[in-house]
């Protein structure tokens, strides 16, 4: 390739590691300023993270250029990632003191699925969880999965539905149905069921909300106010609740720690993914 090939193209790769910056450093100055309140913003923190996978490429590029802003530049970005999501990088420290076992929950979205439900079983198999919450829950998913997992979880509350809709609890200890509802538009009917675990009794929750499944801009920002208030009730249910004993809330909420939807239910509860619960002293 000529000299003159190679300058182009190095020009054109400045111009577009430039122009990536500019994107990335602007939705963080909306995200700032609106949250999820305007137009595609919702969706778009929602995918935020994946704004940053092209960081590594263009930083080698700045320093391959010896390009003192685009350096600079790769550098605050590195820092807006930290800033973002490094907490999650950090090893999970845990101060309380366990006693006896943990308690191990699964919950699990199957996609509506209504063909050959034996992987999902596998993967419930390996997962060896006390509770298991699903979503989408067809009614022969439902048939199927409570036949082939009684043994494991003799306790079962399931609401099939169909397509997306359906609900479902399955447990290794007793469950009983509540008359309590959560106020919102969902994706089928959220389940709060009692469990009796440890000498103890436990609210759990599952819950679906609503997808962002289009493209046309009223439509995601309509969507993103439902799941914002959806879960703000959630967090409100939570709240009432925490004065009456413990609470174990799964589903499948459709947002990323940055949506306002997330942060309503953080704000009360502990995201626990892929911790172990047990009876604890601090």
């Amino acid at each position: 390739m000529s000299r003159s090939k190679n300058g182009s193209l190095a020009r054109l790769l400045v111009a577009a590691t430039n122009l990536y910056f500019l994107f990335l450093f602007v939705w963080f100055l909306l995200y700032l300023l609106f949250g999820d309140g305007l137009g595609y913003l919702g969706l778009a923190n929602a995918l935020a993270v994946y704004f940053f996978l092209p960081l590594p490429f263009l930083a080698l590029i700045a320093v391959r250029q010896s390009n003192r802003k685009l350096v600079l530049l790769s550098v605050a970005a590195v820092g807006l990632f930290l800033y973002l999501w490094g907490y999650l990088l950090l090893p999970k420290g845990n101060n309380a003191v366990v006693v006896g076992e943990p308690l191990r929950v699964m919950t699990f979205n199957i996609l509506g699925r209504a063909g050959s439900l034996a992987p999902i079983q596998r993967s419930i198999d390996e997962e060896d969880a006390d509770v298991l919450f699903l979503q989408e829950l067809t009614p022969e998913a439902s048939v199927y999965l409570a036949r082939v997992l009684i043994d494991r979880f003799p306790y079962q509350i399931l609401a099939p539905g169909p397509r997306a809709s359906g609900m479902g609890i399955m447990s290794k200890y007793p469950l009983e149905q509540t008359d309590a509802v959560l106020a919102g538009d969902w994706v089928g009917h959220p389940q709060i069921v009692t469990m009796q675990w440890e000498d103890q009794e436990i609210t759990l929750v599952n819950f679906h909300v609503v997808p962002t499944s289009t493209i046309w801009p009223r439509r995601v920002y309509y969507t993103s106010q439902i799941r914002e208030n959806d879960m703000q009730s959630l967090a409100d249910f939570a709240q009432d609740q925490a004065a009456r004993g413990p609470l174990v809330v799964a589903g499948d909420a459709n947002s990323a720690r940055l949506n306002e939807a997330y942060k309503n239910v953080a704000a009360v509860l502990l995201d626990a993914a892929g911790l172990e619960v047990g009876a604890a002293t601090s």
